[in-house]
Order: C-alpha cells, then sequence, then structure tokens
C-alpha cells in the first residue's frame, strides 16, 4: 500500500502549501488535485489498493483526531439568542436542501451531504458525514466543488448583501456572516472586510456551528445504522472522536500538548480527501453537478435570508 499511500501524502502536501494563497482551505484543495492526478491516467494500478486505504480508513482516523479542534465551552460566549440562529440554521439547510432535491430526485446521501456542508462547516462537516453515511467518491466530489463554490462567492455576496442593511449592528452583521459562510477562512475573509468586530463576532458564531459536528455524526449514525441489523457498536473512531472533544473542552492537555494532534488532523484529513479525489470520475462529476449545485445554491440563500431575518428580530438595534 505504501505507493499509493505516498502519493496521497505528497499530494496533501502540496495542498497544505497552495491553499493559503487561494479563497480555498486545504482539504478543498486536496481533493481537487486528486481529481486531477486521478483523471490524467498516470498513476499505475499498484497505487489503487493504498489510494482506497487512504480515502477510507484515514478518513475515519483524521475525522476522530477531529475532536481535539472542538471547544464546548465556546457555547457559553454565544447566548441563547445566537445558539437559536445557529440550530435553525443547520436545521433550515437540511431541510431545504433535502425538500428542494426532491424536485431533481437528486439522491438523499449526496443532499444529506450538501445540506450538512452548508449548515456547519464545509469540507470538514462533510468528511465527518461520509464517514457515517458512506456515499460513494463521486457524490462527496459534488458536495465538495458545490459548497466551496457558494462560499468562495459568499466571500463578496454576504458583505454586499449586508451593505443593504446600513442599520444593522456590529453583533447582528457578525451573526449573520458567521451563520452562512462555510468554511472558517471564508468566515475571516468576508467578517473583517466589513470590519474588526464583525469579524470577531463573525468567528465566534462559525465556531459555535463547528461544534455541531458531534451531535450530527451522532444522529447520522443513529439513522444509518438502523439500516442494518440492530444497531451496531459505535465505531472506535467516533468514541475517540467524542474523547478527544471532552479533553479539549475541560483542558485537560496543555496547547502545546493538542496543537501537534490539531496539525496531524488537518494533515490526515487532506491526505483522505486527496486518495478520494483520486477516484472520481471527472466527466460524471460534472455531469451531475448541475441540479445538486441549483439545489445548494437555493438552500444557502434560504439560510442567508432567514438569518437575517432572525438577526433583526432577536439582536437588539
Amino acid at each position: 500500500m505504501i505507493p499509493g499511500i505516498l502519493i496521497c501524502l505528497l499530494t496533501a502536501l502540496a495542498a497544505s502549501f497552495i491553499s493559503p494563497h487561494t479563497p480555498l482551505d486545504g482539504v478543498t484543495v486536496a481533493i481537487l488535485a486528486g481529481i486531477v492526478l486521478g483523471n490524467l491516467n498516470i498513476l499505475p494500478d499498484s497505487f489503487g489498493k493504498g489510494i482506497r486505504f487512504s480515502g477510507g480508513v484515514l478518513l475515519s482516523w483524521a475525522i476522530a483526531l477531529m475532536g481535539i479542534r472542538l471547544d464546548y465551552s465556546v457555547l457559553a460566549e454565544l447566548g441563547l439568542p445566537t445558539l437559536f440562529m445557529i440550530l435553525f440554521g443547520v436545521g433550515l439547510s437540511v431541510l431545504s436542501v433535502l425538500v428542494l432535491g426532491k424536485f431533481w430526485k437528486l439522491d438523499r446521501d449526496q443532499l444529506l451531504l450538501v445540506g450538512i456542508g452548508n449548515g456547519v462547516c464545509g469540507s470538514s462537516a462533510i468528511g465527518a458525514a461520509q464517514s457515517v453515511i458512506g456515499a460513494d467518491r463521486d457524490k462527496v466530489g459534488i458536495a465538495l466543488g458545490v459548497i466551496n463554490l457558494l462560499g468562495t462567492a459568499g466571500i463578496f455576496l454576504v458583505p454586499l448583501w449586508l451593505s443593504l442593511f446600513p442599520g444593522f449592528t456590529e453583533a447582528q452583521k457578525g451573526a449573520v456572516t458567521g451563520n452562512v459562510l462555510q468554511a472558517v477562512g471564508q468566515v475571516s475573509a468576508a467578517g473583517f472586510s466589513l470590519g474588526d468586530g464583525i469579524g470577531e463576532r463573525a468567528l465566534l458564531v462559525k465556531m459555535g456551528r463547528i461544534l455541531l459536528i458531534t451531535p450530527v455524526v451522532l444522529v447520522l449514525r443513529r439513522v444509518y445504522g438502523e439500516k442494518e441489523a440492530g444497531l451496531p457498536p459505535v465505531p472506535r473512531y467516533i468514541l475517540f472522536f467524542l474523547l478527544l472533544s471532552l479533553v479539549n473542552t475541560l483542558s485537560l492537555l496543555p496547547p502545546a500538548a493538542t496543537r501537534p494532534v490539531r496539525e496531524v488532523s488537518e494533515f490526515l484529513l487532506m491526505t483522505a480527501m486527496a486518495g478520494m479525489g483520486m477516484g472520481i470520475e471527472l466527466k460524471k462529476l460534472l455531469r451531475g453537478a448541475g441540479p445538486v449545485l441549483a439545489v445548494g445554491a437555493g438552500g444557502w440563500l434560504l439560510q442567508i435570508g432567514f438569518s437575517t431575518l432572525l438577526a433583526t428580530f432577536l439582536f437588539k438595534q
């Protein structure tokens, strides 16, 4: 398996250097690079086993290590109005995409990936959901492409949208920005373009959304586990994920000890997505992307509209 794993690791390493110079996060750059490599037909068949291992087993443990990035003490700083907005936004994102997708008769697994990516935290949330759902690589690739296209456009569109509401306070603008953009980098770029106070508030709201990865994974595990005979045991990687999130929330380890785990988690996730990308057929990806993009955009616009409406009523002027 070594040659296939090695090419995925090298692709992830390249993505980590390229992503800071683009609006995309490292995970997205890694899967895009993987798609390019896989469709150039230059990789020997002997790489296949290691590539599949990277896109499967490594993905599970990348998600497990992601738990160290979660700190549930953030919830105390948000306040009830913001928590309500976050929960409403995630629920609306998933539900609206599922409903809109029925008109195109799209696959439910793919719709869930898009809705969760929109509602929670982009590529990382899609990776976490995929580890439970088990959707095929083409569906994951389409979902990642749609979510990151919308998020990149949102860096410019969300500030433009908020400029239509000159009476909004920093808290309101920050809440909307943090509640509708998919990746941390996108929230940071859009929020701080509106002002330092708005950017800081937007990032805090975004942290609250990221914390929903845990309940989302557990709910998906419950739903998809029931397809089998009885409810199977919770996989070790999910238990490890929960344990690490608890360790970080309770500050049981110093930052110097958790920082390397965070970095390994991010790199493993990029490696796994590179492997997943290498198994995606580009023709099939492009053929199925149009309806998913339309549905994802529709759900995202609803999320923006209702987040703005909630900010009007939940936060004092």
